[in-house]
């Protein structure tokens, strides 16, 4: 049986190297599709992150653009009453020099002139 133990021997080893092969190409390919699936859905997420990434974006500018417009109103406010101010300001300036300009009199109230005491004439001496 020597022999002919050690003619079966090449046989069962390509035997068992064919199925080895077949198993390890198998491996391969499930670990390929793994590989594949895994990849497919990186990019499926990483979609989503710009989808998001965009819409927070969008968010921000909206935000933003709010923010803008109630500066811009509150600017328009502060300068109409700063310009209010100058003129109330302005019409008071006005009014003081016009007061300035006019005698002091005016300034004081009207009192009218005392009236005149007319004191008894002495009789006349004869």
């Amino acid at each position: 049986m020597n022999g002919s133990g050690w003619k079966l021997l090449p046989a069962a080893l390509v035997s068992l190297l064919t199925v080895l092969f077949l198993v390890l190409w198998q491996a391969l390919a499930q670990q390929t599709a793994v590989l594949k699936n895994l990849q497919e859905q990186v990019e499926a997420i990483e979609q989503r992150e710009e989808v998001n990434n965009r819409r927070l974006l969008e968010e921000q500018m909206g935000t933003l653009r709010l923010r803008q417009q109630s500066l811009e109103r509150q600017f328009s406010d502060l300068l109409k009453a700063v310009k209010q101010q100058r003129e109330q300001e302005e019409k008071q300036a006005r009014e003081r020099q016009k007061a300035e300009q006019q005698p002091e009199a005016n300034g004081r109230p009207f009192l009218p002139p005392p009236p005149r005491l007319e004191l008894p004439l002495p009789a006349p001496q004869e």
